[in-house]
């Protein structure tokens, strides 16, 4: 059995992931392509890896729990920072579809050309280069928010601009996060803690 495959079973026996279409985007994108070439034999360890002098590429079950926590459905508008190499962007695109959008941020100008490189063929996708945890009002409201890399911070402006019924979530915390889950509803918020991470934290 290949790695790629291995893993996929290995996260569907465990169970972690709960949206079985969280899965299957997993087994349409290829990890190796956005990894560096000396990297991509280990693409499929569960495992972070670096992917520049500072940064690390998320390991694959915490991507796949962020993004399945968001529970999103095909033609929503997601909003993400930290697009890293564009790995988990190409997730969130095949799982918003043709008729959705992913609008994603990194701030690291390595990172960003990597990712747009990578990502040509995800036509939903629109990269920025900056820094996302502003949000980006023009574009707003957004269906889901998500966040790979620590906040210690609430971060509020984000969350103003979500949906009535749309949900973010980030890591909060400094060095051990609590990944959080806040949907927003008719009146007021809905708050819920999903477990611990520890990620690297988003330079604001």
């Amino acid at each position: 059995m290949n790695p790629k495959k291995t893993l996929f079973e290995s996260l569907k026996n465990e169970k972690i992931i709960k949206n079985f279409l969280v899965l299957e985007a997993f087994n349409k994108v290829d990890r190796e392509e956005f990894l560096p070439d000396y990297l991509k034999d280990l693409a499929y360890a569960d495992a972070p890896l670096p992917i520049s002098k500072t940064e690390n590429i998320n390991q694959v079950s915490t991507t796949l729990f962020f993004i399945d926590a968001l529970n999103i459905k095909e033609g929503q508008t997601i909003y993400e920072v930290g697009s890293g190499t564009g790995y988990s962007t190409a997730i969130l695109s095949i799982l918003a579809g043709k008729k959705g959008k992913v609008v994603s941020f990194e701030l690291d100008k390595e990172l960003y050309a990597k990712a747009k490189k990578n990502l040509k063929k995800y036509s939903n996708v629109e990269l920025i280069l900056g820094n996302g945890l502003k949000g980006w009002p023009d574009k707003a409201p957004y269906d889901k928010i998500i966040l790979f890399g620590a906040t210690d911070e609430k971060p509020d402006a984000l969350i103003n601009q979500l949906k009535v019924n749309g949900a973010i979530v980030y890591p909060h915390g400094t060095i051990l996060q609590t990944l959080t889950r806040i949907t927003k509803l008719d009146k007021g918020f809905k708050k819920e803690e999903l477990g611990e991470y520890r990620l690297s934290k988003l330079i604001k």
